[in-house]
């Protein structure tokens, strides 16, 4: 077995100190600095006491959400004022505990947050150079500029229609870097502490005047001056300032420390330059409370204090905020607050559907009619129909399950000469409206004329974890037709793409979507008349077993019993309150089955992945993760307290066999954060963890997702310009073939508004070159739409390889 497994800071015995000594100084040695408090909780300079940019944004909103919560009570239940704004270590698990009594998953609220602090995250990758994303060298007015649009673009995208919620939760994101900033990087706390200055961002109010350009703000500071950096601010009367960094568009007015003592203040901290060779020497930061890094040190909590309540006031506040200016229904929707997930069904009504619509019609309305007023009913109906040409693309979304068979029932069919349709298109629109998690099926009778764009939408269902099966009605290139659906089996085991082919030969009642996602112990391909083991915990009340041969299965307890076969609805092998202990699945047929084990239990995980980019930082993965290269899994545990242990991270391949298992490591965060690094595989790869429960029982939880790594890495340097009416965005990308041979490499870009030009560009690549292209992003003549920019890297030899980045713009109204 090659050992993939890479040791981590607390892994270290004493033995072991020097190697951590060493990769901490590689580390900081390629670290250029942040430009105000540090991204995220996996920062390796970030003590567990930091607040981080992902604290600041999770605690913000929680406490806004908290506040909600008490003003909009359950029926027939009641909230105290402070009852949940008043929860210590406050968590989205802890809150939803609180509000739902442990009913409710916060899975999907803590996703929503996910998706903000990402987008807060990126601005350190896009715009690290541009001083007024980080209100440092005195840009504070430009950084004013920059929120009050961000602000009021936000609103404006949320209060329409058919709101763009990916769209908002990116602008959002931007928003909160900025005002984020502001409070690390300028002399806002020293002046007036922890208090939120509530001010930025609101177009008519005014801002304390700034420090004039001919000011002196600081005197020299350090052990070399005498005087400590806490008070070298000498800034006179309540006027505002920031520090100036070196590598940023602001530059420091020149002058020589050795001959003056004051001049304007610097970030400051062992990477700003500025802050050594142009007085005044030292600096103002407060990213973090190490003085070393920051010489405004003490202030750090002060300031974080301020940042976590202007996050709050921007969701919260009753007047400004966004709860406010767009209601109860889009707030929630926004944070993702009501359970369940969207039903999605695109549908082909080109004239070749002719004698399949109306049994497509009348399956899709039973589906709809046996959710109806149960546990599996959905948050939203969507339907989508595409036909020829590409654009003629219609979306329906409604809570109202009697309208959307009301809608289905008005369908026709009409057009699409040829037999090859838009089915793609028509996933890309769904994908683009369904919520995070949904399942999508298309209903069609013809191969996809849109081939080309199958990668572009894999990376959307990808990034939106949504599975989607293409139901095939037949072939009408072959004139073949299958009109009657009853065995049609509307689910998916895995997420992703899964095609299934409609026959006529039983009957059976209409197959619901099951909506529940629940944690999935064990997944695996068994050999014929063979047997695989797996593990139930006592958190485990009931066993669902799926298989694309259920019939071949047998499933036995740990005492070597078999169980009775008894399935549900769905065709699900269940049992009822299995015994904690290893159990045993058998395949009694003699070709391969895959059968997936998911449980009815509190123990959850979700998993980020985390590296190292090329500015220092520690980021979320884009795209796919990259062969060879070292990252960090970052898991979190739900239901925590029934657990004794978190232990291992396991690397299993496409068949369920273990490949790499290596110990995870409890990080000392907020949450419940437990992380391992690896090198990234050169084959596809599922994760689990493994611990133990109180009872000392062995449980595992799988990560559903299939990773699929790539040869090619991707990704963007730096994004210039804000995408305005009548301008242009340039996106900077960086390709890399990080294989063992030379490949051919087709770059493409492509957006639902086409506004991204640049695609089709072939680049010759040999094992470890780089090379660097421009994406353009014209801002059109319409504002406040939005679109997602997906930047592909394909290896021509071999398709399946690709890598991609993404990001989501708004078209602004010009600059104020």
């Amino acid at each position: 077995m090659v050992k993939m497994c890479q040791a981590d800071k607390e892994h270290f015995g004493k033995g072991n100190t020097m190697l951590f000594t060493l990769l901490t100084v590689l580390t900081l040695i390629s670290w250029p600095g942040t430009r105000g408090f540090l991204p995220n909780q996996f920062t390796l300079l970030s003590s567990g006491s930091d607040y981080t940019h992902q604290d600041i944004t999770e605690i913000g909103i929680l406490y806004a959400v908290a506040e909600f919560f008490e003003t909009h009570p359950l029926p027939d239940k009641s909230v105290s004022p402070g009852e949940l704004t008043g929860i210590k270590d406050i968590t989205a698990r802890k809150l939803f505990d609180k509000y739902y009594g442990g009913t409710v998953s916060e899975k999907r609220f803590q996703e929503a947050i996910d998706d903000i602090v990402k987008a807060n995250n990126r601005v350190d990758q896009d715009h690290y150079t541009e001083a007024a994303w980080h209100v440092n060298g005195e840009a504070i007015k430009e950084g004013n500029d920059k929120i009050t649009l961000l602000r009021e673009t936000t609103i404006n995208v949320l209060n329409k229609t058919n709101a763009n919620l990916d769209a908002a939760r990116e602008l959002i994101g931007q928003f909160l870097h900025i005002v984020q900033m502001f409070y690390s990087n300028t002399n806002w706390p020293e002046l007036s502490g922890k208090a939120p200055y509530e001010s930025l961002g609101m177009r008519g109010k005014p801002l304390m005047a700034q420090s004039p350009s001919a000011m002196d703000t600081c005197r020299s500071c350090g052990s070399s001056t005498g005087i400590p950096c806490t008070a070298n601010i000498i800034v006179q009367g309540p006027l505002l300032t920031s520090g100036y960094r070196s590598g940023q568009d602001r530059h420091k007015p020149a002058k020589d420390p050795a001959t003056f003592k004051t001049g304007k203040c610097s970030h400051g901290g062992p990477y700003d330059q500025s802050g050594k060779t142009i007085a005044a020497i030292g600096g103002i930061n407060k990213d973090t409370s190490d003085p070393n890094m920051s010489p405004h040190a003490p202030l750090h909590d002060t300031a974080a204090q301020g940042a976590i309540m202007h996050t709050r006031f921007l969701f919260g506040h009753p007047a400004y905020g966004l709860h406010n200016l767009i209601g109860d229904e889009k707030f929630q929707e926004l944070l993702q607050l009501t359970a369940g997930n969207s039903m999605v069904f695109v549908i082909d009504t080109t004239g070749s559907m002719g004698d399949d619509l109306a049994a497509v019609k009348k399956k899709t309305q039973e589906i709809i009619q046996e959710t109806l007023g149960t546990i599996n009913q959905p948050y939203n109906y969507i339907v989508v129909t595409f036909n020829d040409p590409g654009n003629k693309t219609d979306i329906f979304k409604s809570k109202n399950g009697t309208a959307v068979m009301d809608y289905l029932s008005s369908l026709s069919v009409h057009g699409g000469g040829d037999c090859p349709e838009f089915s793609l298109t028509g996933l890309q629109a769904a994908a683009t409206v369904a919520n995070p998690n949904s399942k999508v099926y298309v209903f069609t009778d013809a191969s996809p004329k849109d081939a080309a764009k199958i990668n572009y939408v894999t990376s959307m269902v990808t990034e939106k974890k949504i599975s989607v099966s293409f139901i095939l009605t037949g072939d009408c290139s072959r004139r073949k037709r299958n009109s009657d659906l009853g065995t049609v089996q509307l689910k998916s085991k895995t997420r992703g793409f899964d095609v299934q082919h409609i026959t006529s030969s039983h009957e059976a009642s209409p197959a619901m979507i099951p909506q529940r996602q629940l944690p999935l112990l064990s997944e695996s391909s068994i050999r014929g008349l063979s047997m695989n083991m797996f593990h139930v915990d006592n958190t485990v009340k009931t066993l669902h077993i799926e298989s694309n041969n259920i019939a071949r299965v047998r499933v036995f307890s740990p005492h070597g019993e078999m169980v009775p076969d008894i399935q549900d609805e769905e065709g699900e092998f269940i049992v009822e309150a299995p015994e904690p202990g290893n159990w045993v699945v058998k395949n009694d047929g003699d070709d391969f089955v895959e059968v997936s084990i998911y449980g009815k239990t509190v123990l959850e995980i979700k998993d980020n992945t985390v590296k190292t980019n090329d500015n220092g930082h520690s980021m979320f993965i884009e795209g796919r993760p990259v062969v060879g290269e070292t990252v960090v899994h970052a898991v979190s545990v739900t239901g925590i307290d029934a657990v004794s242990s978190v232990d291992s991270l396991i690397l299993y391949n496409t068949h369920g066999v273990e490949i790499d298992r290596c110990s995870l490591t409890h990080r000392k965060k907020r949450g419940h954060n437990y992380v391992a690094s690896i090198t990234v595989p050169d084959k596809p790869y599922r994760m689990a963890i493994e611990g133990r429960d109180k009872e000392g029982h062995l449980f595992q939880r799988q990560k559903p997702d299939l990773i699929k790594p790539s040869t090619l890495s991707l990704s963007v340097e730096r994004v210039v310009g804000d995408l305005q009416v009548g301008s242009e965005t340039n996106i900077n990308v960086k390709v890399t073939n990080r294989g063992r041979n030379s490949e051919r490499v087709k770059l493409d870009v492509a957006d639902s508004l086409r506004l991204a030009g640049t695609s089709g560009n072939t680049l010759s690549l040999q094992p470890g070159e780089s090379t660097r292209r421009t994406v353009v992003i014209n801002g059109g003549r319409t504002p406040e739409v939005s679109t997602t920019v997906t930047i592909m890297a394909t290896a021509i030899e071999d398709p399946e390889d690709f890598q991609y980045v993404r990001r989501t713009f708004t078209v602004h109204s010009p600059t104020l």
